[in-house]
């Protein structure tokens, strides 16, 4: 194959992905004006429910039935503004990635990957090529893993307040359901779109804890299984659910102060580990670029592919014991 046609092509490709990098960012423009326009109607709609629930109490005649569902109006207003999927969006990620990573960045980071591979492929070798992919492969799993446990920090750190706002409506007279709705319109994002999968869940007929658990289990936060635990309790049993409510808040309050303090306690060691961690992978991936024939004498030499294995053992196990020394410091 013609060395300009494979640069050609490589350089569409490269093409394609900024192409699709703007298509990515005018998606996620669009996704924030609808999700603010979704606020402000949620907030309008929650207004006009409590003056509703207000007025029914004040009346204090219970014997008589509604005319309506008092939530039908919030879920048919979040059902009419919930934008259509349409073209890569309607492909299903799973449920440990949802949130995490879009299907734009997935393609995205494809196609480059692909493309830097071609272009080194071309010029360095088959060699330097399998590094380099096998590099961006692991960049690309790390990125994802480091991107999921910034989510699960923010999501833990917004629970608090989301039982908060339980509390006080609760403590008011509203029922564990009733809560549970009027909350999750004030949540805050990501929390927010999270706790709306499990409101719907409730409405099509799931138990409210049951439905808290499934979104913990796609999530994995222990703190929402503890707060599915709380619910399940409180509807089954009922009880004062308002006041361990308030004591878990504050455990989850104290428990992230305590978090914040360990990683600053143990940043110099964390730090070290990366360093030592990741610079033997540098000086491996900078040759290999940089001198793709001395790599190639070592494939084909036994003693050269024996100490490969033995230094990918090494870095392997290397890499575990700084992981172990950077989780207990």
């Amino acid at each position: 194959m013609p060395r300009g046609f494979v640069i050609l092509a490589m350089v569409a490709m490269l093409l394609a992905a900024a192409g699709l990098m703007l298509w990515q960012w005018a998606a996620a423009r669009q996704t924030r004006k609808l999700a603010a326009k979704h606020l402000d109607q949620q907030m309008k709609e929650r207004i006009v429910q409590e003056q509703a629930a207000f007025d029914i109490r004040r009346a204090r005649n219970a014997t008589i039935p509604l005319s309506g569902d008092p939530w039908a109006a919030a879920a048919a207003a979040e059902i009419a503004s919930t934008p259509v999927r349409k073209g890569l969006d309607r492909i299903p990620l799973p449920a440990w990635l949802q949130g995490v990573v879009s299907i734009q960045m997935l393609t995205l980071g494809v196609v480059v990957g692909l493309a830097l591979s071609g272009l080194v492929l071309n010029f360095l070798g088959f060699a330097a090529a399998a590094v380099l992919l096998t590099l961006l492969v692991l960049l690309g799993v790390f990125g994802i893993w480091l991107h999921k446990q910034k989510l699960h920090r923010k999501l833990v750190k917004q629970l608090p307040g989301f039982i908060d706002s339980m509390v006080r409506l609760i403590t008011v007279g509203n029922s564990m359901h009733a809560a549970f709705t009027l909350s999750v319109a004030t949540a805050k994002v990501p929390l927010r779109g999270h706790l709306e999968s499990a409101s719907g869940l409730v409405r099509a007929g799931v138990e409210l804890d049951q439905a808290l658990n499934q979104t913990a289990r796609n999530l994995d936060i222990e703190e929402m299984h503890l707060l599915a635990s709380i619910l399940g309790l409180g509807v089954r049993y009922g009880g004062r659910a308002d006041v361990l409510l308030e004591r878990v808040a504050a455990f989850m309050r104290d428990r992230e102060q305590a978090e914040e303090e360990l990683i600053a306690m143990s940043s110099e060691t964390r730090i070290s580990a990366w360093i030592l961690g990741l610079l033997p992978i540098g000086v491996a991936t900078v040759i290999v670029l940089l001198n793709p024939g001395y790599f190639n004498r070592m494939l084909s030499d036994g003693a050269g592919i024996k100490l490969i294995w033995c230094s990918l053992g090494l870095q392997t196990v290397g890499g575990f014991l700084l992981y172990r020394l950077a989780r207990l410091g």
